[in-house]
């Protein structure tokens, strides 16, 4: 429905979810907050869970929403400080910790390349090759297969 204003389009539903409602969502999430937030504070009339589903069922469309993830990504780092530098009662401190480390998690989550927790395992091994080729040659030679350095085929 391109062309007639946004106030004149039918209700959103996710399978009529208008382009000015998708980039306000796509806005508001660029902007840090949940989708569930965003349907719930911008009366979209849709519900949470089939807009996710909708979300989800088109490539494009869900290309754009993690986009907008990545970049709401940015804001919540910068919110985390805010947090973590703010005067808090002693009461508080406990309610700003747990706000700063749901805050990472869902950095975590929503950009992992950037903010996920990075697994390394090191790992390191000496391999012996000259004791495993004595090994072997000794193996060889208890069985008869090898005369003055030469190794015999199976006749």
């Amino acid at each position: 429905m391109t062309g007639v204003p946004h106030w004149l389009q039918p209700p959103d539903t996710p399978g009529n979810l208008t382009e000015y409602s998708w980039n306000k969502i796509l806005e508001s999430i660029s902007m840090g907050h949940t989708l569930k937030s965003i349907v719930e504070d911008q009366n979209l009339g849709v519900d949470y869970n089939a807009l996710i589903r909708w979300i989800h069922k088109d490539e494009a469309r869900k290309a754009e929403y993690y986009a907008a993830r990545e970049v709401g990504a940015e804001i919540i780092a910068d919110d985390l400080i805010e947090i973590s530098d703010g005067v808090d009662s002693m009461e508080d401190v406990a309610r700003s910790s747990l706000r700063i480390q749901t805050r990472k998690w869902l950095l975590g989550v929503w950009n992992r390349k950037r903010y996920g927790d990075v697994k390394q395992i090191e790992q390191n091994v000496t391999v012996d090759i000259g004791a495993a080729m004595e090994r072997a040659q000794a193996r060889a030679l208890s069985r008869g297969r090898i005369v003055e350095g030469e190794l015999l085929g199976d006749s």
